[in-house]
């Protein structure tokens, strides 16, 4: 059974760890494995509110959608249609017309009917592709 408490950082789960044998070095492989600490001063680069319109191609299907939050690693994205979890991307952004691979790193049902919430990592980070907007 897992106990979920409330802190000041907050605990992204990024993937069911197996079930490793009993063991503190397994029980510690198998905690950073399933989990990673997500906060402010861990985050590999800042991240700012910026809406960039962009146009996402995948598996034959081009979608236009638009930026939330962003950073040099990549963003949450506000997506008419669900992108499913692990899915490679290719990414424009139509106001810098920079481009860059990506893939899907999170995505549940978004605030408002018939929005998707996506989450996106460059594959490798692109801190210029947000233009000069992008001053964490």
């Amino acid at each position: 059974m897992t106990r979920v408490t409330r802190s000041a950082s907050r605990v992204a789960t990024i993937g069911a760890a197996p079930h490793p044998a009993p063991g503190k070095a397994n029980d510690e492989k198998a905690e950073t494995a399933g989990r990673r600490e997500v906060n402010r001063e861990s985050r590999r680069s800042p991240r700012i509110a910026l809406a960039h319109p962009l146009r996402i191609r995948f598996a034959g299907s081009d979608v236009y959608a638009e930026s939330v939050t962003v950073n040099a690693h990549g963003a949450l994205v506000d997506s008419p249609v669900p992108i499913v979890l692990g899915t490679n991307l290719f990414v424009l952004n139509q106001r810098t017309g920079e481009s860059s691979r990506a893939w899907v790193v999170f995505a549940r049902n978004g605030e408002r009917p018939g929005r998707h919430a996506v989450g996106i990592e460059f594959l490798p980070p692109a801190p210029g592709f947000w233009g000069t907007a992008y001053r964490p």
